[in-house]
């Protein structure tokens, strides 16, 4: 019969095993979280609060500002794209779209996908971009409306 000592080096090395394989699993997990190809839409390049962009225009990344804007009434408009200095850069697929932008940046709506009136609103600006430079209420009749060029104050 086994005495106390070998039942405790026996339930230690079963624990022990137990550590070393949830070690290994969390190990595997972070390695295939960080170098494995993330999978997913790469066509929607808008900028969340959480996931700041990571594209720079600029030489001096260290000033920049964000611009909100709002389809109105909410209207999910996938194929109205915002364009930062002539390109794509997003859409209003949820309604609205938060931009990431830098100083001499042009915003424009291209609306010609949709050859109808639609309306946008400017609904929050960075407090270090000058809101003179910016149409804060746009419309688009199936062509491209600028919406201002990002100078900062």
């Amino acid at each position: 019969m086994l005495d106390k000592n070998d039942k405790d080096m026996k339930r230690f090395a079963g624990v022990q095993r137990i550590i070393v394989f949830s070690i290994m699993i969390v190990a595997l997990v972070v390695v295939a979280a960080n170098f494995l190809p993330q999978v997913g839409n790469d066509t929607d390049v808008g900028v969340s609060i959480l996931e700041p962009a990571t594209e720079v225009r600029n030489e001096d990344s260290s000033l920049f500002g964000n611009i909100k804007i709002t389809a109105d009434d909410g209207f999910s408009l996938e194929y109205a794209q915002v364009l930062i200095n002539g390109i794509a850069f997003g859409n209003f697929k949820d309604g609205e779209i938060l931009i990431r932008v830098y100083p001499g940046d042009v915003v424009s709506i291209d609306g010609s996908a949709y050859q109808r009136e639609l309306g946008f609103h400017v609904t929050s600006v960075s407090s270090n971009i000058s809101k003179d430079y910016v149409s804060t209420s746009l419309t688009t009749n199936g062509d491209i409306v600028d919406v201002g060029i990002i100078v900062f104050k």
